[in-house]
């Protein structure tokens, strides 16, 4: 006999979850997907998918600590109308960063991978919980707030999205993930929280407490703990040849790299640059690269994500 609480959302409750058929079926058989939502019904009750509708993640990358963009990403989102409900800390870590992103990371290089394992454990994060306070009808706040975040890829972006107000130096170290989905959201809570912390986020989404405070101390006491820095790859170069943590020879050859837009691969960086063994020179170490590992293979198949044209589309079949 299957418990009620393993009980997966009918067909109404998916529709409401998530606007693509293949996340259903996907997700419908998901480890984190079905203990998060699990919690979810305990704490929301009644029609939870209706509750998270009303909410997003705004789930800060390391670099957005180093770089110090967790103060504007978090006003830009106020600015728009989206309110803190709360903030959990929490750390990537080798697995879980490969769970959050498990549907696209196959395209990723194994140097990318390597890369992506170094970056992402080198500083914990800030998990935002926004409430959408000028919602568009019909829209989940998780999917309008991935409509402003704007493309990895700054030829892509629009001057108002919020990756244009960070200014990422390039596409790799972008600092910011949003959950694009309502269904996303029950997924990554699972990945990257224990069962009382995301219970204490689902609390917050019932209760809607008002955490602007506690999201500002959060960042405050991040800032204090982790040094910052400006995550500019020639700039890192020459801190780690006047350091002495690079030869002459090795750091003219990453130069030429950089000013060429040549790709090294991770163990000759990792030769030419040993610094990444170090926590004194690791964000210089990061921030190069960022601008040189080879970052994708070739390949079709991505999990497309819903936007919030789908969304869109989707309201006006059921209207």
């Amino acid at each position: 006999m299957i418990n009620s609480q393993d009980a997966l959302p009918d067909d109404a409750q998916w529709r409401t979850l998530t606007a693509s058929p293949e996340k259903r079926a996907l997700f419908g058989q998901d480890l984190y997907f079905r203990e998060a939502w699990a919690d979810a019904r305990a704490v929301l009750h009644g029609d939870p998918a209706a509750s998270l509708s009303a909410f997003a993640l705004l789930c800060a990358k390391p670099d957005a600590v180093a770089g110090r963009r967790l103060r504007p990403m978090l006003d830009y989102a106020i600015e728009r109308g989206f309110a803190p409900v709360g903030v959990a800390g929490f750390a990537f870590g080798r697995h879980s960063m490969r769970e959050i992103w498990r549907y696209d990371w196959h395209v990723y290089t194994v140097d990318r991978l390597r890369f992506s394992t170094l970056w992402y454990t080198s500083a914990p994060s800030l998990m935002f919980v926004l409430e959408d306070r000028s919602p568009e009808p019909g829209i989940p706040a998780s999917v309008r707030l991935t409509s402003l975040k704007g493309n990895a890829l700054a030829s892509k972006r629009g001057p108002d999205d919020l990756r244009s107000r960070l200014a990422p130096p390039n596409q790799v170290l972008n600092f910011v993930h949003v959950t694009d989905e309502p269904a996303d959201l029950i997924r990554e809570l699972g990945i990257l929280l224990e069962s009382g912390a995301r219970r204490d986020v689902l609390r917050w989404i019932r209760d809607r407490p008002d955490g602007a405070m506690d999201a500002a101390a959060a960042i405050e006491a991040l800032y204090a703990s982790h040094a910052a820095h400006d995550l500019d790859p020639r700039a890192s170069l020459r801190r780690l040849r006047d350091a002495g943590a690079i030869e002459d020879d090795a750091a003219r050859r990453l130069e030429a790299c950089l000013s060429a837009e040549e790709i090294v691969d991770w163990e000759t960086l990792c030769a030419l640059a040993p610094s990444h063994a170090s926590a004194d020179h690791r964000w210089d170490f990061i921030s190069i690269a960022s601008a040189v590992v080879p970052r994708e293979r070739p390949l079709e198949g991505l999990l497309r994500n819903p936007d919030i044209h789908d969304w869109r589309r989707l309201r006006q079949a059921h209207a």
